[in-house]
């Protein structure tokens, strides 16, 4: 059983993972709407300001312009959520010893990197590099 710091590191960064994923929901539901009453997304960031505005003036009938408004709060809630987590992570991982190793893989990102060092905690349980894998 891993020590309360590690099972804390490992609960932050599973935590953020999740509203990410809550978070990314909401955005395939809102652009599933705009595919549904044929307004294909013309800007390259939906959630950005000119897609917000764009939101705004599209003509979308109750209760899908409802769920749409509602989404778009909770996907701002959630974007401070996970901006205060990501604070929180990079505070107490900053001098984490396996996250330079992890940054070295194509597409592996600071938060990435940090979420799978904390989910190894001390790579030394590991009888072999197979044993990791696994």
């Amino acid at each position: 059983m891993p020590d309360p710091a590690v099972r804390r590191e490992r609960e932050l960064a599973r935590f953020r993972l999740h509203l990410v994923g809550h978070r990314t929901t909401l955005k395939n539901r809102i652009h599933a709407g705009l595919v549904a009453f044929g307004h294909p997304c013309p800007v390259s960031d939906l959630f950005g300001h000119a897609g917000r505005e764009l939101l705004d003036r599209l003509a979308i009938p109750d209760p899908w312009r409802a769920n749409i408004d509602v989404s778009l709060q909770l996907i701002d809630e959630l974007d401070l959520r996970i901006a205060e987590l990501t604070v929180q992570l990079k505070r107490q991982g900053a001098d984490h010893r396996y996250i330079p190793v992890s940054l070295t893989a194509p597409g592996i990102g600071w938060i990435n990197a940090y979420t799978i060092a904390s989910e190894i905690g001390d790579i030394g349980r590991f009888a072999s590099p197979a044993k990791l894998c696994g």
